[in-house]
């Protein structure tokens, strides 16, 4: 094969890869040109495998890593007046993975569509859960007063053309109920999502697996974190409670039969 040929040849393939990745992945799921009343696409859609999120999300890539990333696809928008929106669909290994991920973006407060498995509504930015799918739709200026309309356009777009009835890990839901905070649940599955769900330790003590974690009134967080074995999680109990030990800041440290230990920081707060 003569280099000319050679070469339209690698060109075919990766052309007809890019094509597969939007239409075999979640580039599906991208509302079509004129199905969003007031935008319009700029530019093509890019579309991310594995560690090519990492060019894409630059120094953000690995909490998805660790929940599980497959594939994503990202989408710039316009309105009529000029103002950007992005909106990005990620491709999880699992339901489990997804809500993980969407957990990792919600945040206190806000408002709680009736969109897709779950969704969030902050200032500027929408996150939905549905299936093995988050989709999260951004204003770029940072949210005005009516960019939440088109941020719900968005979503509601998407949440309709995404599969639905994604099934909840077992973990949040042995959480205590009753008066949590609403949009306080975590859910990780390693240990950067853990460190982005507490503010208490210093450093992954625990190295658990996998956690929840809810917020409650008075200011209290419970965590509840699972390991493989029970071996396992009482050394990791041990372990913390020699990590705290050592660590700066931390006082009045108690221990109770083995099961239970209590540990003060110098700012009042207890674990």
């Amino acid at each position: 094969m003569s280099r000319p040929a050679l070469l339209l040849a690698c060109l075919f393939l990766m052309w007809t890869a890019s094509v597969d990745a939007a239409e075999d992945g979640p580039g599906r799921f991208l509302p079509p040109e004129g199905a969003l009343p007031g935008l319009k696409s700029e530019g093509a859609a890019r579309t991310f495998r594995g560690e090519q999120l990492y060019d894409h999300l630059n120094g953000g890539a690995e909490i998805f890593m660790e929940y599980g990333f497959k594939a994503a696809v990202a989408q710039d928008l316009v309105d009529e007046r000029g103002r950007g929106f992005v909106l990005e669909i990620f491709e999880m290994e699992d339901d489990a993975a997804a809500y993980g991920l969407f957990t990792y973006y919600r945040t206190s407060g806000g408002d709680v569509p009736a969109l897709g498995d779950a969704a969030h509504l902050a200032d500027y930015y929408l996150g939905l859960w549905s299936g093995r799918h988050v989709a999260i739709v951004t204003a770029q200026s940072g949210g005005g007063e009516d960019e939440a309309s088109i941020l719900r356009l968005v979503g509601r777009a998407v949440a309709d053309r995404i599969p639905g009835g994604g099934t909840l890990p077992r973990l949040p839901s042995l959480l205590p109920g009753g008066d949590r905070e609403p949009g306080s649940e975590k859910y990780f599955e390693g240990g950067l999502g853990f460190l982005n769900s507490v503010e208490f330790f210093v450093g992954d003590v625990f190295g658990a697996r996998r956690g929840a974690k809810a917020a409650f009134p008075g200011g209290y967080d419970v965590f509840l974190l699972e390991y493989e074995r029970p071996q396992e999680s009482l050394r990791a109990f041990s372990r913390a409670e020699g990590a705290l030990k050592e660590q700066e800041g931390f006082q009045d440290l108690s221990d109770s039969s083995g099961q239970r230990f209590q540990v003060a920081r110098e700012d009042g707060k207890i674990a």
